[in-house]
């Protein structure tokens, strides 16, 4: 079910070049409509040439959006695409019915300040990879437009706080528009984002699965434990909340899970016939919860991948390949009990940010966003994934929330987050210079100065008391 032996490409200039854009791996397309899930455009005038920029939110209230930090830290003008299944390209933002009737720009991102886009050093930008966003408007949740010019009205979903709601052997499920199952080739110019939003059912698992596939990174462990969730199978609800495959009643007795050893599975086929190179056989079952002692990668061989990688040709000429791994490279997969290869479940690329959702009762509430993901030597997406966890970050995600609704209990709250080291970055986005023209919340303003270095974009680092510390401009667009 796995591939046993991975040797993974370290592509040096995260964020850099065009933005081929993954789908969810293995997904599937919904037969229930998912109307929190949002994604994330660049204005089709940007600074950045990225083809095919892509991100994916999740709507929790009339005016917020939760994303990933890497999403809105590096491209400053973005739009917000809601209630709609289908994706549009920025290209055609101003074409298509839909897009062009209820795209809203956003002018303000909430990130906390340790988010270092730093291209390298990737325990930099998993950390704390996590953002807030607002749109220049309120969304309109009894708006019936959306049935005729899009899919559905939009509809916000719930935050998790609760820890037991992302422990190891909950079912998930991971949403997007990015690529199937493949990383962009060098010189390909063609936009693989999916045309429909995809789910793929998944399963929570141990944080040490994860530590160890990121061993080779130093303080990956320690990110990991502090904000991160873990997943790799194929879970078992499909997008209804509904099981995918039902239990056998084949049962005569319980054994306590700690007493089952690797070595105490009849791995056989079903015919009776021992299965080939049983060493390498992992059929714990639909539910697996840990990858085995004996099945590991090659530290020498591990590279990681960030699901924002931006390559475009000349910056993927820049990307390294070690020929010297691919020597004794092992690409012997992990069978099924039926011996054909599969795969797993998961993330790719221009998923970032994208919604990771499980169920409370009936309800899909919002665990995580997607982060970061492995590719193979062919190019193949692969695990184990990880996602930037509500729950972990819950003092941010309440501080932020607190100071729209109750500045005076906000001030309160963040003030254990100064204690604890972590302060805000709020960036406020004006779209009064821009070629698309003024935000809504703009449009009253009837004069405006502009600064002297005709910047548009300003970033304020504030500390919990929302005291200004200093005061950074970005360049914007004449």
């Amino acid at each position: 079910m796995f591939i046993c032996k991975f040797r993974y490409v370290l592509f040096l200039f995260i964020f850099q070049g065009y933005d081929c854009g993954r789908r969810i791996q293995e997904g599937e397309p919904l037969n229930t409509p998912k109307k929190y899930a949002v994604y994330l455009l660049k204005a089709p005038v940007s600074p950045r040439f990225y083809d095919g920029w892509l991100c994916g939110g999740a709507l929790v209230s009339e005016w917020f959006i939760v994303t990933s930090a890497a999403c809105v830290t590096d491209v400053t003008h973005l739009y917000a695409i809601a209630g709609y299944s289908k994706y549009v390209s920025d290209l055609e933002i101003h074409v298509d019915p839909c897009t062009r009737a209820k795209k809203k720009k956003i002018v303000f991102v909430c990130t906390p300040n340790e988010y270092e886009f730093n291209y390298q050093d990737h325990t930099k930008w998993a950390f704390i990879d996590i953002a807030v966003v607002k749109v220049e408007s309120p969304y309109d949740f009894s708006d019936t437009s959306y049935a005729t010019l899009c899919s559905y009205t939009p509809a916000p979903i719930s935050i998790n706080y609760d820890s037991k709601y992302q422990e190891p052997g909950i079912d998930a499920m991971v949403l997007g528009w990015g690529h199937r199952d493949k990383y962009r080739q060098e010189m390909d110019l063609q936009d693989y984002n999916q045309e429909n939003l995809n789910y793929a059912p998944t399963l929570i698992q141990h944080k040490e699965l994860c530590k160890e596939g990121y061993n080779i990174y130093e303080g990956m462990d320690l990110v990991i434990d502090k904000y991160m969730i873990c997943t790799e199978e194929k879970g078992n609800l499909n997008d209804a909340g509904l099981a995918i495959l039902k239990a056998q009643p084949n049962a005569k007795g319980c054994v306590a899970r700690e007493a089952l050893k690797i070595h105490d599975l009849n791995c056989e086929k079903e015919n009776g016939e021992e299965g080939e190179d049983d060493d390498e056989l992992l059929i714990l079952s639909s539910r697996k919860l840990r990858k085995p002692a004996n099945i590991t990668n090659d530290d020498a061989e591990q590279k990681v991948y960030n699901l924002n990688e931006r390559s475009n040709s000349a910056i993927d000429a820049n990307s390294t390949v070690d020929s010297s791994l691919t020597k004794n490279f092992n690409k012997t997969a992990l069978k099924t009990e039926k011996g054909t290869p599969t795969r797993r479940f998961g993330i790719c690329q221009n998923d970032h940010g994208g919604p990771l959702v499980t169920w409370v009762g009936a309800h899909e509430v919002l665990i995580g966003v997607a982060t970061a993901f492995k590719i193979s030597e062919s190019l193949d997406c692969i695990g184990p994934y990880l996602y930037t966890s509500t729950q972990c970050n819950g003092a941010f995600l309440d501080c932020v929330f607190r100071e729209a609704n109750s500045p005076t209990r906000r001030q309160e709250i963040c003030a254990n987050l100064t204690q604890q080291g972590i302060k805000m970055v709020e960036k406020n986005i004006s779209w009064i210079d821009h070629p698309d023209g003024p935000a809504d919340n703009e449009r009253n303003i009837t004069t405006h100065a502009s600064p002297a270095n005709n910047t548009n974009a300003t970033m304020h680092l504030k500390n919990a008391k929302g005291e200004n510390n200093h005061k950074i401009f970005y360049s914007g667009i004449p």
